[in-house]
């Protein structure tokens, strides 16, 4: 009997939180910067920007990847030059909360590669060249016209050896 009360009270608590979790409501708004904010509680929003919320925002749908071990697909874009001395630019944009883009760094330091750091949300210009390569999330390296999402030292390799 004891154990079938341990497993009720476990199924409760679990579904009470279950419940919880999905009538979360969230609001978003954006400040003077551009960047955007995602609140739980309306009342959250500082009042200069209330007139952007009028109602719950939707959240994006969450992305399930199976594993990141493999490699990340790689884009061409149709910006970016190459040096002229021949070598190739590398550009990279992170925040700086981002564990990746900590890990990219020392990978780069590790290889002696050189870069341009781009923190997109400190540096004005770094955010304005991330936003036109139409990409989402961090970091991204550019790498003459390849633009490489994540953290993927195998595809920055390829990048700089082609």
């Amino acid at each position: 009997m004891r154990r079938f009360s341990t497993i009720f009270l476990a199924a409760m608590l679990a579904s009470t939180v279950a419940a919880s979790s999905a009538s979360a409501q969230v609001f978003k708004y954006k400040d003077e910067e551009g960047r955007t904010h995602y609140v739980t509680d309306a009342d959250k929003v500082p009042a200069k920007y209330q007139e952007q919320v009028s109602s719950p925002h939707d959240l994006p749908k969450i992305n399930k990847v199976k594993s990141l071990s493999g490699p990340l697909p790689v884009r061409t874009s149709t910006e970016g030059s190459y040096a002229p001395d021949g070598s190739k630019k590398v550009e990279i944009f992170v925040t700086s909360w981002c564990p990746y883009c900590t890990k990219l760094e020392k990978f780069l330091r590790e290889e002696r590669i050189q870069f341009t750091r781009y923190d997109i949300e400190r540096n004005k210009s770094g955010a304005r060249k991330y936003s036109k390569l139409g990409m989402q999330g961090v970091p991204i390296v550019r790498i003459g016209s390849t633009i490489i999402p994540g953290y993927n030292p195998n595809a920055i390799r390829a990048a700089l050896n082609n």
